[in-house]
């Protein structure tokens, strides 16, 4: 599903807000969900999926728009926040990636299921498959998380990034 769950996204949303960032990297946009729903600052989106650019009008929403996989391509940055809502599931090591986001930005707020939950390809576009799993207590731990809510089988955690020392 080209967007994220919304049992933790007040929590969400009051993050982002108190970080006031002036520039966003919002990993996996989809539907650009995040940008809706805090429409300040400067946003680029990251999809690898490329018909979801023109589906959604990613070009239009962002400010920048990225098509490639945040694994390998360039990000740029910095970035006062970066945002992964139910991507890290999709890829095969989850803390790569964050760590990859810590290096680029100075906040990073990480969506991801907690519990099992599988899913498949999603309207052709197989990096829709879920093919990892990250647990309550293994997020919670991760490197720089400094805050974490739970609900519904959602994780969110905030991390800070490693530009932000």
């Amino acid at each position: 599903m080209p967007t994220s769950s919304d049992a933790v996204r007040p929590q969400a949303l009051a993050e982002i807000a108190s970080l006031s960032p002036r520039t966003v990297l919002d990993i996996g946009a989809g539907a650009g969900t995040w940008r809706r729903l805090y429409p300040h600052g400067r946003w680029t989106a990251v999809e690898v999926w490329e018909p979801y650019v023109d589906r959604f009008g990613l070009r239009s929403t962002y400010d920048d728009v990225i098509v490639g996989d945040a694994r390998t391509v360039d990000l740029g940055g910095p970035y006062d926040l970066a945002i992964a809502g139910d991507v890290l599931e999709h890829v095969p090591d989850p803390l790569a990636l964050f760590q990859r986001l810590r290096g680029v930005a100075a906040h990073v707020i990480v969506q991801i299921p907690v519990v099992h939950w599988p899913q498949g390809e999603v309207d052709g576009n197989p990096h829709e498959a879920h093919v990892s799993e990250v647990d309550a207590d293994g997020l919670a731990g991760w490197p720089g998380v400094f805050r974490t809510y739970f609900a519904d089988g959602i994780g969110l955690a905030v991390a800070e990034g490693v530009t932000n020392r």
